[in-house]
């Protein structure tokens, strides 16, 4: 229970976030998507499901729902990374190699 992230850089020195949020006193969990660049940052929330509510906790309950959880939120993001990701990067430009927002 808490907050995870997962960062990785672009070859345009952006940095990429999914965070997961997922809930200390009930089984929920809520799901960010994040491009930082040099003096801006696009924030996505995702829906864990198809059957969750954009910006709402989604309830967890076992491995199973977990699974498939993280497999959507996969193809989610591999689909930001392909069309999303790009755009943003046309319209901002690099950033420098030396920014680095997580520090």
């Amino acid at each position: 229970m808490g907050s995870f992230s997962i960062r990785r850089r672009t070859a345009a020195n952006l940095t990429l976030e999914l965070k997961l949020e997922t809930g200390t006193w009930f089984h929920c969990v809520m799901a960010m998507f994040m491009v930082y660049g040099l003096g801006w940052k696009a924030t996505l929330i995702l829906p864990p499901t198809q059957k969750s509510v954009v910006g709402c906790q989604y309830p967890t309950s076992d491995a199973e729902q977990w699974q498939k959880i993280v497999e959507n939120l996969g193809a989610l993001v591999a689909e930001l990374e392909r069309t999303f990701v790009p755009e943003i990067e046309a319209a901002a430009g690099p950033s420098p190699a030396w920014y680095k927002p997580e520090s």
